[in-house]
């Protein structure tokens, strides 16, 4: 045994990282577990609007159904961005809201319908921020009919 532990000193941490690498690499795609209460994310909405291209307050409102699921009670810390489609420039921003969870559940947010944009290719992004970190997104487009 102390030759086997030997030889795993003379490997060194640059070793073994880079033999942990290459076995996940051969066996294919890496799943990311998430270690916190919140569990999973969901986003989606209509995928093309159509619309004049003009923006005021009548034209194109959009409501994407959002949820957040935890494994355990837990007070989630989230908020909604909103993006081009080339993530350069931040179009829209809801504050940070907290959600309470009594116990492991799937609940349902509200979006609104704060995403009014002239014609493009837009992103959306949940992103929860506590008690662990997890991000989920989908994108829709305004396009001229």
């Amino acid at each position: 045994m102390s030759k086997k532990v030997s030889s795993l000193r003379l490997i060194g941490v640059a070793g073994i990282l880079t033999l942990l690498l290459t076995a996940c690499l051969s066996v294919g795609p890496i799943a990311f577990i998430s270690h916190g209460p919140v569990t999973g994310l969901a986003i989606s909405g209509p995928a093309v609007i159509h619309s004049d291209c003009t923006v005021d307050e009548d034209t194109n409102p959009i409501t994407f159904k959002i949820s957040i699921t935890t494994n355990a009670p837990a007070t989630v810390t989230y908020h909604i961005e909103v993006y081009n489609s080339g993530r350069t420039m931040l179009l829209d921003q809801t504050p940070n809201t907290n959600l309470v969870f009594t116990s492991a559940a799937t609940q349902t947010i509200d979006s609104g319908d704060m995403y009014r944009n002239d014609c493009g290719t837009f992103i959306i992004k949940l992103i929860v921020t506590a008690p662990n970190s997890m991000t989920a997104q989908t994108t829709w487009s305004v396009v001229n009919p």
